[in-house]
């Protein structure tokens, strides 16, 4: 249902606002040449950078030149829902760039260019958490490879539960510099505006267990870079993207504000209960009656009534042991 049934009556009203799949295979195309030229600029700098440090560490491995772009085959998508006109199905690979962060070792502790990190353990599902984030080695040319940026995607590689592989959140820039370790994937789209509505899709492939179900792995489960790139994924017109992303955004902000409304009231029926329970062990839960005797009085005549109970008792053990004897 996520996929084309929340939009259905929207593209009725904006069939002037939808593109075709081969404008939108040739958007994704033109970006993804921008992308690739843009790496070619950002390796150069890399390799000059590393030269003029002495060559400290590995030489900057050059991006590959990715692969075409092209609608799925049909035995591909033979068993995945059929979409409207002006949808198509891609590979995550085709839409952006999928990779895997660091590796975590010894040898890269924090020592000459400590630099932060996200793990896994800083994506929940209500997005980053970035109270704890640790730090390690990346040398100087290493960042352009790793540094995360605006609009990235980034998901749960690894953890000892299927069902908490793929927890999807977005990179807003929050740390500058910061990078990613292999537990995390990072999906890095060619369109940047396609960003919002994929990580919206990506919590639809988590919560539905799309993303447990390629997991493998022996107690740690791995979703693992090359598996995430070729999921499918269902792709529309950019203004369609945003008003799925609309609909999803107001009708969530509605469940949240349901959801306080009931903490609310749950919290004002828990101080009720322990107000009437405090009224009724104080004499404030019904009228009070002047005639009533006073609580002195009371506690006194109750005093009067145990000892008088206790006398008659140690009279009742003494004429019965006479009896006995």
């Amino acid at each position: 249902d996520f996929y084309f049934k929340l939009t259905a009556q929207w593209r009725e009203e904006n069939k002037d606002k939808l593109e075709t799949p081969e404008q939108l295979l040739a958007r994704i195309k033109q970006e993804r040449e921008a992308r690739y030229e843009q790496q070619l600029q950002e390796w150069k700098a890399a390799v000059k950078e590393w030269e003029e440090s002495g060559k400290s560490g590995k030489r900057p491995a050059r991006s590959r030149m990715p692969k075409p772009v092209s609608t799925m085959a049909e035995e591909e998508i033979s068993h995945l829902e059929s979409l409207p006109s002006g949808w198509l199905w891609l590979t995550a690979e085709s839409v952006g760039i999928v990779q895997l962060g660091r590796q975590r070792s010894p040898k890269n502790r924090s020592k000459d260019y400590p630099t932060k990190y996200i793990r896994a353990a800083n994506i929940t599902e209500q997005g980053l958490d970035l109270d704890d984030v640790l730090d390690m080695d990346f040398l100087p040319h290493e960042l352009s490879a790793y540094r995360l940026e605006k609009g990235d995607l980034v998901l749960s590689e690894a953890s000892g539960s299927a069902a908490q592989v793929g927890k999807p959140a977005i990179w807003d820039d929050q740390i500058p510099n910061c990078c990613f370790q292999n537990t995390v994937i990072r999906h890095q789209p060619y369109c940047r505006d396609y960003a919002v509505y994929l990580l919206w899709l990506y919590r639809f492939l988590y919560v539905s267990g799309k993303f447990a179900q390629v997991a493998g792995g022996v107690g740690i489960n791995h979703l693992s870079a090359f598996k995430f790139a070729q999921i499918a994924l269902p792709l529309c017109s950019l203004a369609e993207q945003q008003e799925i992303v609309r609909l999803l955004e107001e009708r969530f902000a509605a469940i949240e504000q349901q959801e306080r409304e009931i903490d609310s009231a749950l919290n004002q029926a828990e101080m009720l209960r322990q107000s009437i329970l405090k009224k009724a062990f104080t004499g404030q839960l019904v009228p009070q009656d002047p005639r009533d005797e006073p609580a002195s009085v009371l506690l006194e005549r109750i005093k009067a009534e145990r000892e008088k109970a206790a006398q008659n008792n140690h009279s009742k053990k003494t004429r019965k042991k006479k009896t006995t004897a």
